[in-house]
């Protein structure tokens, strides 16, 4: 199933998400289908269920993406311009080693 179908599917959802994204989605879309095969009954084509599953996830990540840059407008930080993500991947680090102090727990 995987070698029938998901070429077309990558090509379609590469034109919507760009190509690495759609690795992904491709990969989620056949474990969803393969984690969801007992609510296929059949009366529809395998692709049109698959497509569908696409469809959400591709929708889903949509929903995320706005979020996320809802987000970066409220607080008006640009993580790419401003480098959070560096700050935040340095924070872990320290903390993972133990160099940064945190405040007890209150409970």
């Amino acid at each position: 199933m995987f070698h029938r179908h998901a070429p077309r599917l990558h090509a379609y959802i590469k034109r919507r998400l760009g190509r690495t994204l759609a690795d992904d989605i491709v990969a989620e879309a056949f474990a969803t289908a393969f984690r969801q095969r007992g609510r296929f009954d059949g009366r529809s084509e395998f692709a049109a269920w698959l497509w569908g599953i696409a469809s959400n996830l591709i929708a889903k990540h949509h929903r995320q993406e706005t979020r996320m840059y809802r987000a970066f407008a409220r607080t008006g930080v640009d993580p790419a311009e401003d480098g959070i993500a560096e700050l935040v991947s340095d924070r872990m680090t320290a903390a993972a080693q133990g160099l940064i102090w945190r405040r007890p727990s209150p409970h």
